[in-house]
């Protein structure tokens, strides 16, 4: 399967302290602890052929001109909140998360897989958001 190219969230799964709930961009529970999720619901996610994974914001022409002139990066007409780098092994893929230490003496692998669905659509950021083509 090719991942390149431009996606955006399907579905997020938040974490509570009552369990996971489900969601859609369209369809965002209130209350502060889903506000944080609010902007990554509809980012597009970006996987480039260099191996880069952005987060890509949507903002006005107006932000993003002020944006570009701090010294943000803009591209396509929208704020790259966010680089990881991705890669395929053996016909998986991963992303590399900014996670170091280890768990009961082992070593933590910095690289999350990214799980392809049987719809096609992927299941990124430690399973918090399902992501399908744009």
């Amino acid at each position: 399967m090719d991942i390149i190219g431009k996606w955006k969230v399907k579905q997020l799964n938040i974490p509570t302290l009552d369990g996971v709930i489900q969601c859609t961009p369209d369809n965002m529970p209130e209350g502060e602890v889903f506000e944080e999720f609010a902007p990554m619901a509809n980012a597009i996610f970006e996987f480039t052929p260099e191996g880069s994974l952005d987060m890509l914001l949507s903002f006005s022409a107006e932000e993003l001109e002020d944006a570009a002139k701090h010294g943000e990066r803009v591209r396509d007409g929208y704020f790259v909140a966010e680089s990881k780098p991705w890669k395929e092994v053996d016909g998986k893929f991963y992303y590399l998360e900014d996670i170091e230490g280890e768990i009961m003496g082992s070593e933590i692998d910095p690289y999350f897989e990214i799980k392809v669905q049987p719809d096609g659509s992927l299941m990124y950021c430690m399973d918090m958001l399902l992501l399908e083509r744009v």
